[in-house]
């Protein structure tokens, strides 16, 4: 018992002193940072950080300290906390060689450069109508059986994800291209471009739906690709398709979720779109 005591203060100064390091280390950068709360000695803002509602509590502080950039630390950890969505676009995106706390070597550059080329803001305009089309299949599966929600929200996820990078037409959760897909999850993207037969045989007669996989197959047989990019390619693949299995179905039935147990919110939402669509069907064309 003495022994395990004798343990814990010992853990106890060395958390101090690393505190007491970092607080030294605080004190001495010259470097001017944002507006922010006033750190208190040792442990900073630790208790300024809100626990509930922090984006609410973030915006009173940009209004309290008039910048849309703010600076708080804790315990050693600096945050930048970045309200204003044109800031952290040139920060996060324009900026991002500079700011990133990610490694930029060689094999991000890869990555960040066939991301960027597929899903920037202009290049993402070629998948609306994908979109539109998905959009408007749930629709119909809401009117005709409602009590499948959970099916028919999993449908729109996956089917979008498969027919932008792949190409295939989805329609169904019962598709096999989906348990294929399922199944790469877990072994990797390779198993999954190993079954798409199909788009490999659309691409020779020239029937290929235009997709992330499309476009890069035709650029590899005319320019050829390295053997980094087309591993790039492959995770890109991979981290989409996570993302839609997972992310994007808890996204939007969450957002399903909050319109149906909020009937006040969803007729002031609708009464919105409806004043800005008039008597057409919303689409992309309505996002100004």
């Amino acid at each position: 018992m003495a022994d395990y005591i004798a343990m814990v203060y010992t853990l106890l100064a060395i958390l101090g002193l690393k505190i007491f390091i970092d607080f030294l280390a605080l004190a001495k950068v010259q470097t001017p940072y944002p507006p922010g709360p006033k750190p208190k000695p040792l442990i900073g803002n630790m208790f300024d950080f809100p626990v509930a509602k922090p984006a609410l509590c973030y915006v009173d502080w940009g209004k309290k300290y008039n910048s849309s950039i703010l600076y708080a630390e804790a315990l050693g950890n600096r945050v930048l906390i970045v309200n204003n969505r044109d800031d952290a676009i040139e920060i996060f995106e324009k900026r991002a060689r500079i700011y990133s706390d990610r490694p930029y070597g060689e094999e991000w550059r890869q990555h960040r450069k066939i991301s960027q080329q597929n899903f920037n803001l202009k290049a993402s305009q070629k998948h609306c109508p994908i979109q539109l089309k998905k959009v408007h299949h749930l629709l119909r599966a809401l009117h005709d059986t409602p009590e499948d929600f959970d099916t028919h929200n999993k449908t729109l996820s996956i089917s979008l994800t498969m027919e932008m990078m792949y190409g295939l037409e989805i329609k169904s959760i019962q598709d096999p291209y989906i348990a294929i897909a399922n199944e790469a999850m877990k072994l990797g993207t390779s198993l999954l471009v190993e079954h798409l037969h199909d788009t490999y045989n659309f691409l020779e007669e020239g029937r290929a739906v235009p997709s992330f996989f499309t476009d890069f197959f035709e650029k590899k047989q005319t320019f050829g690709a390295s053997e980094e990019e087309q591993q790039a390619t492959q995770n890109i693949v991979h981290a989409v398709n996570g993302a839609a299995s997972d992310t994007t179905i808890s996204a939007t039935g969450s957002f399903f979720y909050f319109m149906a147990v909020n009937p006040d919110i969803r007729k002031k939402a609708q009464a919105e779109i409806d004043r800005v669509t008039g008597s057409t069907i919303a689409s992309q064309c309505h996002i100004s």
